[in-house]
């Protein structure tokens, strides 16, 4: 076989090689899309409608707070319904604040399936109560976001890591071994969201704390605050999240978080174009520099 043949011959294989190799697994970005959107309680529901049509794929992460007229913890949780969304779980915390009450926080997150995906959600809170108790105040906060790995929490249904706690006073926070003295949660991949919903009574909250966003503005709505809380990490590490009251009160906080999905690494497009320079460039020199051998 001739050189140039063999060199020509080289330089195809080379390119190919570039071209389909996979390198490496990277997470992908999570990032949030759109929110938070807010309602309140109207009725026996709650109505929150997005400013953007959610995009299939992207998880809608909800974070409601409400307080109840019943101290007994509710059997029936809250039935999100949302065209072309799936709202599979939910991370709550619910404690008695009084013989009659009580008060509740929940993360709940939903897949979109859908290219066609309502704006609209509506959360339905007429069984949520036993008995004859009821839901006497609530808030919602929905944010959307990109980059979280839904097959992971489609076949779990669960998420990473999950802890609650409770008290009184200003220092609002996931610590002190949680509500049911777990230790404190350390997550497993470094890549995720974490989302915090916190509850105060009767004051509002600011200053989250251990690297949080406080997404919305934790003003009070009918007597409680509600906070969403975010953090976006790319190490792992303990699940603390917490924000501070403006005055004493009793509280609840609940955090979950989301691992990112990962992706096959394929070289940028300008990577495989230099590299294919340089190969065609030192093939070129060499069938150029065999024409200038002088001929016997």
């Amino acid at each position: 076989m001739k050189k140039s043949s063999v060199i020509a011959s080289i330089i195809l294989i080379s390119m190919a090689i570039v071209c389909t190799s996979n390198f490496v697994h990277a997470d992908n970005v999570i990032t949030r899309v759109q929110g938070p959107a807010q309602g309140t309680l109207s009725g026996n529901s709650i109505t929150v409608t997005l400013l953007q049509t959610p995009q299939s794929g992207d998880v809608l992460i909800a974070v409601m707070g409400l307080e109840v007229t019943d101290s007994n913890q509710p059997q029936v949780a809250p039935q999100i319904t949302q065209t072309g969304v799936n709202w599979p779980c939910l991370s709550h915390s619910f404690v008695s604040t009084g013989s009659t009450s009580g008060s509740g926080i929940e993360v709940w997150w939903g897949i979109v399936n859908s290219a066609t995906a309502s704006r609209t959600i509506t959360i339905d809170l007429s069984h949520f109560s036993q008995g004859s108790g009821s839901v006497t105040c609530a808030t919602v906060n929905v944010c959307e976001y990109s980059g979280i790995d839904t097959s992971y929490i489609t076949q779990s249904p669960y998420v990473d890591q999950t802890i609650d706690n409770k008290g009184t006073g200003t220092a609002i926070d996931t610590s002190n071994n949680g509500l049911f003295n777990d230790p404190v949660p350390t997550t497993v991949y470094a890549d995720e969201l974490w989302v915090g919903g916190a509850l105060l009574n009767g004051a509002s909250q600011s200053t989250p704390t251990y690297g949080f966003t406080l997404v919305n503005d934790g003003a009070v709505y009918n007597g409680i605050s509600v906070s969403y809380l975010e953090n976006i990490v790319s190490s792992v590490g303990q699940v603390e999240s917490g924000t501070t009251g403006a005055s004493r009160g009793a509280w609840l906080i609940t955090l979950a978080t989301f691992p990112a999905a990962t992706s096959n690494f394929v070289l940028p497009e300008s990577s495989i174009g230099a590299l294919s320079a340089i190969i065609a460039f030192a093939a070129s020199f060499a069938i150029w520099k065999k024409s200038k051998k002088p001929r016997i």
